[in-house]
């Protein structure tokens, strides 16, 4: 049953062939979305559904070169400075490994297998979990949004309320950050361009697990419509593209430790599977490509400093151990390349002042040291690579406005001292490139509309004042340039669709109408 459940998309947690909570809670969810009554009634309807009739719960699987090469670390502690210290995260044996894999406990598969040595070429029995999960229907996912919304409305306030009365009540709400359903709402969305040239959107659903949206054509619709990529994360995703062109995804899974999944190839699935890179993260990660091709996580630890975690090969495994970068940071981490290929990290300190550090060569440390850049910032910082080189900042401050510096010359100080945009912000902003190169900054209004202002000429100011998209929004927006030089703009709409709007020609105006993309999606805030 645990692995019809899995196949079907209803994760019963790690198959161990025992009935366990888990199970149950999966075969439920599975009878309820499906209309099968509980009970012997309908359990033929089940099995039916299950494919239980055509399924081999149990295949032949011969282990792999690439599974059985390692490297293996069969004693990896559970203290994260003591991991930070091994030269990798490796799996502790080729039986863990393969129950990664199969999503098998490994006594399971040792129960499976007494005689086996699990190695290289020796035919072993394994669950055959093979079967790609099914999407839902946005029909499907709206009606749980319905009874996921009123759960954590009756959870927040105590009363209880139909669907159409929270919409409505959403309207009143001011999204501050003191009112817990307003911080429900925030930004649950990234996106990313394909090195096909279509955009992929991510978000977290209803059910806490990561969904994903795709443009079939380059730079245009139609869209693909929601599908799964499963998982149970307790943050936003993060995606990035890999050299070799596959996307890779990163989240925070309820163990706290950072989880990622990947494209098997380029712009295209199926993908990898969830997997742990370890580790205790306490917010979202941000991911960046160094300059020689490899992927550089970084998250704020227990202990409040920065941690970071690395391929050692480009676009490929295995990875570093965790290893500390020192400091005391109060925000998410904004990673950057700057135009010399080193990494740079900003975040907020103890102070509120916005604190650096960086890498002292290209793609490789030792690193700086943290320096502080002054100001007092009340959101997370956005920092964007100006077309002349030259990184530059920005931040709501305790005026609500909009404020920035920058870096005077390309790659390198001094900065500039912090100077007013203006406005009067909710949430995050976000900052993109358009495709002649002005940087273009979005972020949330009072009113709840979209509001936006960007540079007049290439990488330089003045800068044109605030002006409104419209539209009503309850997230931070998440921005993408499609491979057309259009700029396009996603938020989440107050029926909790992803709503997007687009410039109808390259780097200008006038822009698109709001569109609804369907679906459900929530952010960390309401499934940490």
């Amino acid at each position: 049953m645990q692995v019809l459940l899995d196949r079907a998309g209803f994760s019963p947690g790690e198959i161990d062939g025992e009935s366990g909570k888990n199970a149950s809670k999966a075969l439920t969810a599975f009878r309820e979305d499906r209309g099968i009554p509980a009970g012997k009634r309908g359990n033929k309807s089940l099995l039916l559904a299950l494919g239980a009739s055509s399924i081999e719960p149990i295949v032949h699987h011969t282990i792999t070169a690439q599974e059985a090469a390692g490297p293996f670390n069969a004693n990896i502690p559970r203290d994260m400075l003591d991991q930070s210290k091994l030269p990798g995260l490796y799996y502790r044996s080729v039986l863990e490994q393969l129950g990664e894999e199969f999503h098998a406990a490994p006594a399971l598969l040792k129960r499976l297998n007494p005689s086996a040595r699990f190695t290289l070429g020796e035919e072993i029995r394994v669950p055959n979990v093979s079967g790609a999960p099914r999407g839902y229907s946005i029909a499907q996912i709206t009606q749980a949004a319905g009874a996921t919304l009123q759960a954590n409305y009756q959870t927040l306030t105590g009363a209880s309320s139909a669907y159409a009365d929270l919409v409505a009540a959403a309207k009143a709400v001011a999204v501050t950050s003191d009112n817990p359903f307003g911080r429900w709402l925030e930004k649950i969305s990234c996106v990313v361009d394909n090195s096909d040239g279509r955009l992929e959107v991510f978000g977290v659903g209803g059910n806490r697990a990561v969904w994903h949206n795709w443009q079939e054509k380059a730079h245009s619709g139609p869209w693909s419509g929601w599908a799964s990529l499963g998982g149970v994360v307790t943050s936003d995703p993060v995606t990035v593209d890999n050299l070799d062109g596959r996307l890779e995804l990163f989240a925070r899974g309820t163990d706290n430790a950072l989880w990622h999944n990947w494209q098997t190839a380029p712009h295209a699935g199926p993908w990898s599977g969830w997997a742990s890179l370890g580790g205790i993260i306490t917010s979202d990660p941000t991911v960046v490509c160094n300059s020689d091709g490899r992927l550089e996580a970084f998250a704020r630890g227990t202990d409040g400093a920065l941690w970071h975690i690395w391929q050692t090969a480009p676009h490929a495994g295995p990875w570093s151990g965790w290893a500390s970068l020192g400091g005391v940071i109060t925000t998410d981490p904004a990673a950057v390349v700057n135009s010399d290929g080193r990494i740079e990290v900003f975040a907020r300190g103890t102070d509120n002042a916005l604190w650096h550090i960086w890498q002292t060569a290209p793609h490789a440390g030792p690193w700086s040291g943290w320096f502080s850049l002054g100001g007092a910032i009340e959101s997370d910082p956005a920092v964007f690579d100006n077309s002349d080189g030259r990184l530059e900042v920005f931040a709501r401050g305790t005026d609500n406005a909009l404020w920035h510096l920058y870096q005077q010359t390309p790659h390198a100080g001094p900065w500039s001292a912090w100077t007013s945009l203006g406005g009067v912000l909710m949430g995050d902003p976000e900052i993109i490139d358009n495709s002649d190169g002005r940087l273009e900054v979005f972020a949330r209004g009072t009113d709840k509309a979209l509001w936006h202002n960007w540079q007049m000429a290439p990488h330089a100011g003045p800068w044109s004042g605030w002006s409104s998209l419209g539209g009503v929004i309850v997230s931070d927006p998440s921005l993408a340039l499609n491979s057309d030089g259009r700029l396009e703009v996603f938020a989440l709409g107050l029926d909790g669709a992803l709503w997007h709007i687009w410039q109808d020609a390259a780097h200008s105006g006038p822009w698109s109408a709001w569109a609804s993309l369907g679906g459900y999606l929530m952010d960390d805030s309401a499934i940490g």
